[in-house]
């Protein structure tokens, strides 16, 4: 009986957070109360309280969860590259988590990208600490990819960090609005393959010195 309630209450914050993931994502964080997400995953407001503080310690940590497991993926993928296919390499296989990811998570992702685009305090210094940081990752990449000549020399490392990046908010919210529409969106896996492959192409093909050659 000890080992059943311990479990019990173990589970507790999964079940309100999946709750709250699926509440804000379908309307919105101010668009939800609290007896909402208490009704959802069928727990008391003092639950909640007690695992989260609040509303906002539940979005926070929604956010907070997702963008470490992300900035950690992010660093371990964008090692600098030592040749110019290790970039293409590297690239794709980012562009292919990121893409994984939005099919996996698309609530959370639309939490984090409505959440962005209001830049409200209360999740404004994880933006800067973890998504910003996440974002400093591929700038320092492409930085390293041009000190060692293996990208033109003329590419502007924050310009070309701000397309990619602007390029993966697109496809979020291109997916939200297909998904809702019942249209191919990126839960098919042929296509993300064709996503991530076109979209490196016109990447590459923008940065890449001229006598440099990338196998497809």
């Amino acid at each position: 009986m000890a080992l059943a309630k311990a479990t019990a209450v173990d589970d507790t914050p999964k079940r309100i957070l999946n709750a709250a993931i699926r509440l804000f994502a379908r309307k919105s964080f101010d668009g939800t109360s609290t007896k909402e997400i208490c009704d959802e995953a069928r727990v008391n407001s003092a639950a909640i309280h007690y695992h989260f503080e609040s509303k906002e310690g539940l979005l926070r940590k929604i956010i907070e969860d997702f963008g470490k497991s992300r900035l950690d993926a992010t660093r371990a993928t964008l090692q600098p590259p030592h040749s110019a296919e290790e970039v293409r390499v590297r690239l794709q296989i980012y562009l292919q988590e990121v893409s994984d990811v939005i099919a996996q998570e698309p609530e959370r992702v639309q939490i984090i990208q409505r959440e962005a685009q209001l830049l409200h305090r209360r999740s404004e210094d994880i933006f800067h600490n973890v998504f910003h940081s996440m974002f400093l990752t591929m700038v320092e990449f492409l930085t390293q990819a041009r000190k060692r000549k293996l990208i033109a020399a003329d590419v502007d490392p924050l310009f070309a960090a701000t397309m990619l990046f602007s390029q993966i908010s697109n496809l979020t919210e291109w997916d939200r609005i297909a998904r809702e529409r019942a249209e191919i969106a990126v839960i098919h896996a042929d296509f993300r393959s064709k996503w991530v492959k076109e979209t490196l192409r016109i990447f590459l093909g923008g940065i890449i010195r001229k006598d440099q050659f990338f196998k497809e």
